[in-house]
């Protein structure tokens, strides 16, 4: 697996005792989740920049969320000689900071997977909806 960039979201901005107050109702790392991926949307668009949004989708893949380029027409291809790489293409997957500096690869609920992938399937649609096709 390649990094090819860490989202911090809104964590950074939680006060320290926010989560230790939701660890005691067992719901901390849903919290912490869902502040993690404030903005994720917006973070992601440069790299969905380079075919037009209604080829790209987003899909529940294992424990992390694939990022799709579905089947672009032949019409569309930048380069004819060169098919575009199509299926998954990125991957989101939780991770944590350890003590050495490194970023490690942590299970998140299969639960929270769905809800972020469907928020994002959701900023999506309302991108294509606003979206000026090109000319």
């Amino acid at each position: 697996m390649v990094l090819l960039k860490v989202h911090h979201g809104s964590l950074p901005d939680m006060h320290p005792n926010t989560l230790d107050a939701f660890s005691s109702e067992g719901c901390a790392k849903s919290i912490a989740v869902n502040r993690l991926c404030y903005g994720l949307w917006e973070a992601l668009l440069p790299y969905l920049a380079e075919w037009p949004l209604k080829y790209w989708s987003f899909r529940v893949f294992g424990g992390c969320i694939g990022v799709a380029l579905d089947l672009v027409p032949f019409r569309e291809w930048s380069n004819p000689a060169c098919p575009p790489p199509v299926g998954n293409l990125l991957s989101i997957s939780l991770a944590e900071l350890t003590t050495a500096g490194r970023h490690k690869s942590v299970p998140w609920s299969r639960a929270n997977v769905k809800a972020i992938c469907a928020e994002l399937n959701k900023s999506l649609k309302e991108a294509r909806s606003t979206q000026v096709p090109a000319v």
